[in-house]
């Protein structure tokens, strides 16, 4: 099993655990069918560092999400979103860690740069492993 991987955006703490294997499965099968190709694209992340993912990694998954804003409906987004907000914890220093999906319309009102920003990362905490294998299968 994974360990959750976190960042800060804008003084907020987001914690990413990996989605478990038939929520991977099932968000994997949707990104393929919006994006198609531009998915293809993150298996240039082969073999690449966390520090390497940081720089043209999260260009790459970057353009992905930015595909995905262009392609998808409201509902295929929404799919792709809802299980990563369930396994995003938000970590305030305090006790409370409240999942982000309990708190998902709150955190983002008026801020929808800090949700492409989230979701970005959450999805490069669930595909640079896709990404490695798929890289290394060539």
């Amino acid at each position: 099993m994974r360990e959750p991987e976190s960042t800060e955006i804008d003084g907020v703490t987001y914690v990413v655990r990996p989605l478990p294997a038939s929520k991977a499965i099932d968000l994997t099968l949707r990104l393929g069918r919006i994006l198609g190709p531009t998915l293809a694209e993150v298996t240039k992340l082969a073999g690449a560092s966390k520090e390497d993912v940081k720089g043209r990694g999260l260009d790459i998954i970057g353009r992905a999400a930015s595909e995905l804003f262009e392609r998808a409906t409201a509902d295929q987004l929404k799919a792709v979103w809802l299980p990563l907000a369930e396994e995003t914890r938000i970590d305030t220093g305090g006790d409370k860690k409240p999942k982000l999906s309990d708190v998902f319309e709150v955190q983002f009102q008026g801020r929808l740069d800090l949700f492409v920003r989230w979701l970005t990362f959450a999805l490069e905490v669930n595909l640079r492993p896709l990404a490695a294998m798929l890289g290394s299968a060539k």
